[in-house]
């Protein structure tokens, strides 16, 4: 189901999927997690409710972390940004927007801050 080929990493509230080799590409210099529910839900599903295949995991996969740096980006500062994705129509339900949140999230002792894409 991995999008990128990273490893999923410790959560003690929801799980989270770790997209950091995907995130460098896009322009993220830390390491960057998404929670499993946003990753099911903006990049994994297909429009039939079944897995979408590689490519276009790929593909939603970037569109999710281009919209958070360019949030990042354009920010003012602090440690959370909200921002809004268009989810595409699934079973029949038109398309609708989708607000996500990017946190940097406090480093554990002795580990580095991550970025966390979850809901807003």
């Amino acid at each position: 189901m991995r999008a990128d080929g990273g490893e999923q990493a410790d959560s003690s509230a929801e799980p989270l999927i770790d997209v950091t080799r995907a995130a460098s590409t896009v322009g993220f210099k830390l390491p960057v997690t998404m929670t499993r529910t946003v990753f099911l839900t903006c990049v994994a599903q297909g429009s039939d409710g079944q897995d979408a295949d590689e490519h276009i995991q790929s593909l939603r996969l970037w569109d999710v972390l281009y919209t958070a740096w360019r949030a990042v980006e354009y920010s003012t500062g602090g440690a959370s940004r909200t921002f809004e994705l268009r989810q595409p129509a699934r079973h029949g339900v038109p398309p609708s927007l989708l607000r996500l949140r990017f946190t940097i999230a406090e480093p554990q002792p002795g580990g580095e801050c991550i970025g966390v894409i979850d809901f807003s």
